[in-house]
């Protein structure tokens, strides 16, 4: 279907940036060449949900185009934006992070793209795209996104200073007339963060109550 498509275009894409900053996290001299073989293995195995091959090309070309495009704009960006090391040494891309929900018998669990030095700021990282038309949208979306909040939440539990979350959007398509790659440190309002265990408490509520 078109929803599988673009679900596994994303997909792609993010697995080309991951492999891309993973590929040299402590010095910042990524392959480009990683980046370009994992998107191309990843969306090499969702072929089968395209409508036929003229399509999948179709999608793979801009695919190619827009992690060359990411890449190149972004080859320089080290040190001043870099990925997080732990205290183990472990470069923080796609690492699950899990906190128990106080008083109740759950645990929030949270998969950021990546947790980022940049420009001075420790903050999460999610990497998105969109088409020319949805771009402004999608970026300001982000801004209240629940995504957002709670990523900023579960984060400042685990290390203190995460000032937020940094929003990258990639935008597919004929750009004109739009910035092809956009991105901005999103600092929620500190009420909805602080606010973020009680409106968790009350769904968790509800469903318990459902559930019973």
């Amino acid at each position: 279907t078109v929803l599988n498509r673009h679900v596994f275009e994303s997909i792609a894409f993010h697995a080309g940036i991951a492999a891309w900053r993973e590929s040299d996290p402590h010095t910042g001299k990524y392959s480009d060449e990683a980046a370009m073989a994992a998107q191309r293995e990843t969306i090499a195995r969702a072929h089968p949900v395209f409508e036929n091959d003229d399509d999948f090309a179709t999608v793979a070309a801009e695919l190619d185009d827009l992690t060359l495009r990411y890449v190149a704009k972004w080859r320089g960006e080290f040190p001043d934006v870099r990925v997080y090391i732990a205290k183990d040494g472990v470069p923080q891309i796609e690492k699950l992070y899990s906190i128990p929900m106080e008083g109740t018998r759950y645990v929030l669990n949270l998969r950021p793209d990546a947790i980022l030095v940049a420009h001075g700021y420790v903050a999460g990282y999610e990497l998105k795209t969109a088409g020319a038309s949805r771009a402004g949208a999608a970026m300001a979306e982000l801004e209240w996104s629940p995504q957002v909040v709670s990523e900023t939440y579960i984060l400042r539990q685990i290390e203190h200073d995460i000032a937020g979350v940094y929003g990258d959007l990639a935008v597919k398509g004929n750009t004109r007339n739009t910035e092809k790659l956009q991105r901005r440190l999103i600092t929620p309002p500190a009420e909805l963060v602080d606010g973020f265990p009680a409106f968790v408490g009350d769904t968790i509520a509800e469903i318990d109550s459902a559930t019973d």
